[in-house]
């Protein structure tokens, strides 16, 4: 955005809606910004045992899910408010930089959502903040590397059991050249906004793995569980 334009139509807080200073990096005032709830914990989940083998084998969170940062992803998923996408892009970018080994990555992809929630949306938010991380990273971004199956319910509404039994085959690979001997072998960092249960991710990663991913490492925004401490399998 031209200076005249950003004088004329100043970039807004994703949080509380005031303008942000001209030279700020991020959509995030002074104030918003001495508030932000990062999550300190490493990882919300580590397979420090090596148990896991159809699941993710780690969730980096950056976020904790609180009024501030609820609010502002709920303007970001229903909204028509896409740009918020790049300020948790860089949040989540952030921490995973600082938690994961440079050049660890093969691929970036993204939680997919279904073809009727994307019409209705305009957009996939997870595949906002995933684009935004892999240019951070410098890392190739792909992301029809999943599709939804048909017939599985939205997770909204649904409690913690519910959404496990949803969740689980609820992703496939899609039929493309990003098939078996593709993956095969490589680390893939999957990123979606928000987790609850983890279900989801963990769902996705599994997809990738049956496809031959080595490892899947799971990236979310922000998290209801980034209450405590990090959670081991």
């Amino acid at each position: 955005m031209s200076e005249f334009w950003q004088i004329i139509f100043p970039p807004k807080c994703i949080f509380c809606d005031k303008a942000v200073r001209m030279d700020a990096k991020l959509e995030v005032c002074d104030n918003c910004a001495s508030k932000v709830p990062f999550y300190t914990g490493r990882f919300l989940m580590e397979d420090s045992g090596g148990r896991l083998q159809d699941s993710c084998d780690r969730v980096v969170c950056a976020l904790k899910y609180t009024d501030m940062v609820k609010a502002a992803m709920m303007r970001f998923k229903f909204s028509q408010r896409p740009e918020f996408g790049r300020v948790f892009g860089a949040f989540l970018a952030e921490k995973i930089a600082r938690e994961e080994r440079e050049g660890v990555f093969s691929i970036v992809t993204s939680v997919p959502l279904s073809k009727e929630r994307e019409r209705e949306r305009g957009y996939n938010q997870a595949e906002i903040i995933a684009r935004y991380i892999a240019l951070y990273l410098n890392v190739t971004y792909m992301g029809a590397l999943l599709r939804r199956n048909s017939g599985t319910l939205r997770q909204s509404g649904l409690n913690g059991a519910e959404r496990s039994r949803n969740a689980k085959g609820s992703f496939v690979l899609n039929d493309s050249d990003e098939g078996l001997g593709f993956l095969k072998g490589r680390t893939i960092l999957l990123v979606d906004d928000v987790s609850t249960t983890l279900s989801t991710i963990n769902a996705g990663a599994s997809a990738l793995k049956a496809g031959g991913a080595a490892i899947v490492v799971g990236a979310v925004a922000t998290s209801g569980m980034a209450g405590g401490g990090e959670r081991r399998l």
